[in-house]
């Protein structure tokens, strides 16, 4: 009997793990990260600056074909930043496409590979972020998905002065980030 009912959980789960990245399915979800950053400096530059970040990212795509996702991927950011006793904050609203393709790997398991821009102001800033990702999502269910997601950005952001024009600054940031996805869709039976 335990053979039998064994059986049945390994053909359930086989024929319910690849349902979920089929054309017409529709993804939400999202990921958070948090970025805590300080540095130093001796001699003549002496300083000290750190930095800390919370972003939250929630997403909304669709599967125009097998494993090919069209995501409109959103990151509100809100962070602060300290540099010799000078402190402020400041939060950013960003918005843009992300296409993503999924690589299965086994019947719970499949890979993903992104790359997507998002355009985005806040607190007298316009920002351009360029991003690629890579990561597993692990399927706790046939509509649930726990992913794990490496990234990096390259964003440039464009300062607006008062009566003088700004540099840009250029960033790229690594980082990592954890989210849950759910999987809607037809699915097979």
């Amino acid at each position: 009997m335990k053979k039998i009912y064994f059986s049945l959980i390994l053909l359930t789960t086989g024929l319910c793990g690849y349902s979920q990245t089929e054309a017409g399915s529709v993804l939400l979800g999202g990921n958070i990260s948090f970025t805590s950053t300080t540095s130093s400096q001796d001699g003549m530059y002496a300083g000290h600056s750190s930095s800390t970040m919370f972003t939250l990212n929630p997403m909304i795509g669709i599967f125009p074909v097998n494993n090919f996702a069209v995501i409109l991927s959103t990151d509100y950011v809100t962070g602060s930043f300290s540099e010799n006793g000078n402190s402020s904050s400041g939060h950013t609203l960003l918005i843009g496409p992300l296409l993503r393709y999924y690589f299965p790997a086994s019947q719970s398991v499949k890979f993903f590979g992104g790359a997507g821009v998002e355009f985005g102001s806040g607190e007298g800033q316009t920002s351009t972020v360029y991003q690629f990702q890579a990561g597993p999502a692990f399927f706790i269910n046939r509509n649930l998905a726990l992913e794990f997601n490496v990234n990096y950005q390259t964003a440039t952001i464009k300062t607006q002065g008062d009566i003088t024009p700004q540099p840009d600054t250029k960033q790229s940031q690594f980082g990592i980030s954890i989210g849950f996805m759910v999987y809607l869709g037809k699915g097979k039976s």
